[in-house]
C-alpha cells in the first residue's frame, strides 16, 4: 500500500506530494538512469503507488518500452493486474512506433482478458509485426479472447507459415480457441498441421481438433489412416476424451482397436473405457483383444471392458484365462474387471478363489476386493477368503479379505456396492 507523505510549506501551499519517499516525477527519473535491477524494482514500487495514484500509470506504460526484457515483463504483469482501467492506455501503446512496447501492450491485455476485448482490432493489426516477440505475444493474447476474437483467424492462419515452430504452437493454440466460432475454417488448418516436422505443433493441432468439438470428429477419423503412430495416438486418445458415442467413433476406435501398433491398440481401449457405457457396441473387439499378444493391451481391453460394463457372457473365459496370465497386470486387471461384473461372472468364482494363492500381494488383495463384490452369491470364498485373513503377513491383504468376509456374511450388508477404482500397479 502507497505511503502518502504531504509535506506542507510553511507558508501553507502544498508541495509536490511523495509515495513512498519520492515525488512521481522523481520516480520517473530513478526508472530513467538507474541500472536494470533498479529499474526492476522501481516497477514493483510504481504498481503499488498506482493503485491510489493514477499518475503512476502512465511510469509502468513507459517501463514498457524499457530495453531490459526483465522490466518490460515485470511492468506489464503489473498492468494486466489492474484490470480495465488502463486498456486504453495499453492500446495507445499498440497505436505507437514503439514495437517493442506492443508485445507487452499485448501481454497486459490478454491477462486482463474479457474486460479487454475492445483491444482486439488493434491486436490483429499488430499480429503481422516483423518482430518476433511481437507475433508471440500478440498471438497468444488474442487466444485468450476466445471466440470473440473470431477476425483473428485468417491472420493466425498466416503464422503457421512461420519458419519459428515455437511461433506456428502458439498460433495453432490461440486458433484452437478462437477458432470454435468458426470451426469449418481452422477444422482443415489443423489436419494440414497434423504434418509438421516439430511433435509440439502435431501436438497443438491434435488439441485444437478436440476443442472444435462434434464438428471435427469426421475429419479427425479420416486422417488417421495418413498419421503416424504419435499422431494416431493423440487423435484415439482424443476422441475417448470427447464424449461422443456416435456410431462412427465407436467404429473408428474398434479398427485402430486392430492397429499395428499395440500403442495405438492399447490407446484405443483406454478411449473405449472412457467412453463407458456408450461404447458398448465394441464389447466384442473388446473380448478379441483380451487376447492379445501384448500384455498391456490385454490387459487395458479387460479394465475397459469393466468400465463400460456388459451382461455378455462370452467376456468371462478371457478374462478367467487372464488369472493365469504371466504378467501382473494382467492378472489384477482380470481380478478387478471380474469384479466389477459380478452379474455375469459367477462362473468364475472358483478360478477366483484359486487365485486368492497368487504370489503378489497386490494381486491378492485385488482378488478379495473382487470376490466381495458378489456379495451373499460369493459364499463358496468363506473358507478361502477366511484361511487368507488368518494366514496373510500382508495387512493390506488381510483387511481386503475381511473386508470382502463382510460383504458377503453379514446380514444387510450391501450385497453388490461399486467396484473399487483399477488398481494401479507399481
Amino acid at each position: 500500500m502507497a505511503i502518502l507523505f504531504v509535506c506542507i510549506a510553511v507558508c501553507g501551499c502544498s508541495k509536490e506530494p511523495k509515495y513512498e519517499g519520492r515525488t512521481i516525477k522523481e520516480w520517473k527519473l530513478t526508472l530513467q538512469k538507474t541500472e536494470w535491477p533498479s529499474r526492476f524494482a522501481v516497477v514493483d514500487v510504481l504498481g503499488r503507488i498506482a493503485k491510489d495514484e493514477p499518475r503512476a500509470i502512465p511510469l509502468l506504460i513507459l517501463a514498457l518500452t524499457d530495453e531490459q526484457l526483465e522490466v518490460r515483463k515485470n511492468a506489464s504483469a503489473i498492468l494486466g493486474r489492474m484490470g480495465p482501467s488502463v486498456v486504453p492506455e495499453l492500446i495507445n501503446v499498440l497505436k505507437t512506433d514503439d514495437r517493442r512496447a506492443w508485445a507487452w501492450a499485448a501481454h497486459a491485455l490478454g491477462a486482463i482478458g474479457e474486460d479487454a476485448k475492445v483491444a482486439i482490432p488493434d491486436l490483429v493489426r499488430v499480429l503481422d509485426s516483423p518482430e518476433q516477440e511481437v507475433r508471440e505475444e500478440v498471438a497468444t493474447a488474442l487466444g485468450l479472447f476466445g471466440p470473440a476474437a473470431a477476425d483473428a483467424i485468417p491472420g493466425l492462419i498466416e503464422l503457421l507459415d512461420d519458419e519459428d515452430p515455437v511461433l506456428r504452437k502458439i498460433a495453432v493454440r490461440s486458433l484452437g480457441s478462437v477458432g470454435t466460432a468458426q470451426p469449418e475454417k481452422v477444422i482443415p488448418v489443423f489436419i494440414k498441421g497434423l504434418s509438421d516436422k516439430y511433435e509440439d505443433v502435431q501436438n497443438a493441432c491434435i488439441d485444437g481438433l478436440k476443442r472444435q468439438g462434434p464438428a471435427a470428429i469426421t475429419a479427425m477419423i479420416a486422417a488417421l489412416p495418413t498419421l503416424d503412430v504419435s499422431q494416431r495416438r493423440g487423435i484415439v486418445f482424443s476422441l475417448g476424451d470427447m464424449g461422443n458415442t456416435s456410431a462412427e467413433v465407436i467404429t473408428a476406435l474398434i479398427n485402430t482397436l486392430r492397429d499395428e501398433h499395440a500403442d495405438v491398440r492399447k490407446d484405443s481401449a483406454t478411449a473405449l473405457a472412457r467412453l463407458g457405457e456408450g461404447a458398448s457396441a465394441a464389447i466384442p473387439a473388446l473380448v478379441a483383444a483380451m487376447n492379445d499378444e501384448v500384455a498391456k493391451v490385454r490387459a487395458t481391453a479387460m479394465e475397459a471392458i469393466g468400465k463400460i460394463g456388459t451382461e455378455d457372457p462370452n467376456v468371462i473365459p478371457p478374462l478367467i484365462a487372464g488369472l493365469n496370465d504371466k504378467e501382473d497386470k494382467v492378472r489384477m486387471n482380470a481380478a478387478w474387471t471380474l469384479g466389477a461384473l459380478p452379474d455375469v461372472s459367477t462362473s468364475a468364482l472358483p478360478a477366483l478363489i484359486v487365485a486368492l494363492h497368487d504370489a503378489n500381494p497386490g494381486i491378492q488383495r485385488q482378488v478379495a476386493e473382487a470376490l466381495g463384490q458378489f456379495g451373499s452369491a460369493g459364499v463358496e470364498a468363506i473358507p478361502a477368503l477366511t484361511d487368507l485373513a488368518q494366514d496373510t503377513q500382508d495387512e493390506g491383504v488381510k483387511q481386503a479379505a475381511l473386508e470382502a468376509l463382510k460383504t458377503i456374511n453379514v446380514p444387510g450388508y450391501e450385497s453388490n456396492p461399486p467396484p473399487p477404482p483399477p488398481p494401479q500397479m507399481p
